[in-house]
């Protein structure tokens, strides 16, 4: 059964400490496909799923439009997907994108498992976004950003710190939040971030 392995699946995750935030994407992209499997192709066992599913349903998240379909009924009532502006809206090529790499994930997962006897996403061309240049802020921006700060009390100072060293580093908020005095070489100019997206140590200038 499809959700059997989608359990054994996530457990394996757990124990490689994936991000909750990927664990969480994972789950509902893997159960939103397990679903669609079902109701669309009558599709539940594992050594019935064949990389047309795939390819089908790439076409299928084109036609269906955002929030159209839920993964999970209960966390929907907390949610309300149905209330969302962009609800039905075409899904951009960055979300699909997302959602096929996952799915294909959890098929090499099968596959290394020795589940399934062929590695289904080998042949599934993956769909590749355009890469949007985000604007830059200007440096009267900048200015006005900064000045929005009251750093004569704690936590306006905490919040530039913390916006200057983000933008002076290039370090991610969760790593920037993690750092301990230990961490700090003022002799170097340097900081460790030990909290990272890769779970790699790095230095940051």
């Amino acid at each position: 059964m499809l959700l059997v392995e989608l359990d054994r699946f996530m457990l394996d995750c757990t124990s490689r400490n994936l991000s909750r935030k990927t664990l969480q994407s994972y789950d509902q992209v893997l159960r939103l496909f397990i679903r669609y499997l079902s109701e669309q192709h009558g599709v539940t066992d594992v050594a019935d799923v064949k990389p047309d599913h795939l390819r089908q349903y790439a076409d299928y998240l084109r036609e269906r439009g955002k929030y159209t379909v839920v993964s999970n009924e209960q966390t929907a009532k907390i949610n309300r997907p149905d209330k969302r502006n962009d609800r039905g809206q075409r899904m951009s090529d960055t979300t699909m994108s997302n959602y096929l790499r996952t799915i294909k994930v959890f098929l090499r997962w099968l596959y290394r498992e020795r589940i399934i006897d062929k590695d289904l996403a080998k042949d599934v061309p993956d769909v590749k976004p355009a890469r949007k240049h985000k604007p830059l802020l200007s440096e009267n921006e900048l200015h006005l950003l900064f000045r929005a700060f009251d750093t004569s009390t704690f936590h306006g100072f905490r919040d530039w710190t913390i916006t200057r060293l983000i933008l002076d580093t290039g370090c991610r908020v969760g790593e920037c939040l993690e750092i301990v005095r230990s961490d700090v070489h003022l002799r170097n100019h340097a900081i460790l971030l030990r909290y990272t997206k890769n779970h790699k140590e790095r230095f940051v200038y």
